[in-house]
């Protein structure tokens, strides 16, 4: 299938272009095989968009309104439209323009949310404000690169250092409480993509990367022993997918999907901090223990790689 991601997104645009990017949305045309275009560019060659057989759309806040203002240029031909929820429900009131984005959705013809409360705030806005065209609706999450993160990107075991991997997300930027988590840990303790732009110095950890190109990031990643994400937002948590490509096991609560999925036995609810501590010190003291739960997050991954999310993606668009 000839796919298309399309996106009138100046600012991310560049960020789809890197090659190192592996992990997250920015792998949906590289696994379908496929182009990324600017809308800019299409705007006075709109009929090139009826050579593909799927385009997609990101609803963020830079491409809200985009769908529907496509929707009827393609309504003649076979091409399919596919749009997916960004980030997470928490961040909806920052990112988005409610009236455009239920037009975006009602315009589509499949629509994906990477965690299941995305799926479910979907489909109760299409019951609530849809007509009777039927839209398919998937939980869907983005590929990752496996054979990359597990061929080039591998460091055997006893090359890697006792480094706790802790992965900051400026849409979730809780600090106090997982700094208490890993306080007086017997390894070093890290921040990873720390982007506040003030913190207090006594309270951070032995090492704070700030964020940098993904190539560098996942370079440093690969030399650490274990991971740790302390989610209040729901989302699907690309930070587990690439730590646990390369056979990290995270430490997560329950409000990291992928951190569910892929490492059941230490994800915990977001108030359960003996719970969320005991995890961290088994890790780091049974290593029997961290490279079971290492083999199992590689091969549940696996099920998000790019052959099985292109596959995903075509069923999808075949069931419509």
């Amino acid at each position: 299938m000839k796919y298309l991601f399309l996106t009138d997104g100046a600012s991310y645009f560049p960020q789809l272009m890197v090659d190192f990017e592996r992990a997250g949305l920015y792998n949906w045309y590289k696994c379908m095989d496929g182009e990324v275009r600017l809308w800019s560019d299409l705007k006075h060659r709109k009929h090139e968009l009826q050579d593909y057989d799927i385009i997609h759309i990101n609803l963020a806040s830079s491409d809200i309104g985009l769908a529907a203002k496509i929707a009827p240029l393609i309504k003649e031909a076979s091409t399919k439209l596919v749009v997916n929820m960004d980030y997470s429900i928490n961040y909806m009131d920052k990112a988005t323009s409610l009236r455009e984005f239920i037009l975006d959705l009602n315009a589509t013809d499949c629509a994906f949310g990477v965690e299941p409360s995305q799926v479910n705030l979907i489909n109760y806005i299409l019951s609530v404000t849809g007509d009777d065209r039927e839209i398919r609706l998937s939980l869907m999450p983005h590929p990752v690169d496996t054979e990359l993160m597990q061929k080039e990107l591998w460091v055997d075991y006893d090359r890697r250092m006792d480094i706790l991997a802790y992965q900051f997300h400026k849409y979730d930027s809780h600090w106090e409480i997982p700094r208490l988590l890993m306080l007086k840990l017997p390894v070093i303790c890290t921040c990873l993509g720390y982007s506040l732009e003030s913190f207090k110095t006594q309270d951070m950890p032995e090492l704070v990367m700030p964020y940098i190109d993904w190539d560098k990031y996942i370079g440093f990643l690969a030399h650490c022993k274990y991971g740790f994400e302390y989610r209040t937002h729901k989302a699907a948590s690309r930070f587990v997918m690439e730590a646990g490509s390369i056979g990290i096991p995270v430490v997560t609560t329950h409000d990291s999907y992928m951190g569910h999925m892929v490492f059941p036995d230490i994800s915990h609810p977001v108030e359960d901090f003996f719970g969320i501590r005991e995890s961290l010190k088994r890790i780091i003291e049974d290593e029997e223990y961290r490279l079971h739960l290492a083999r199992e997050g590689i091969e549940r991954l696996e099920a998000y790689n790019f052959e099985n999310s292109k596959k995903s993606m075509e069923a999808l668009v075949d069931a419509v």
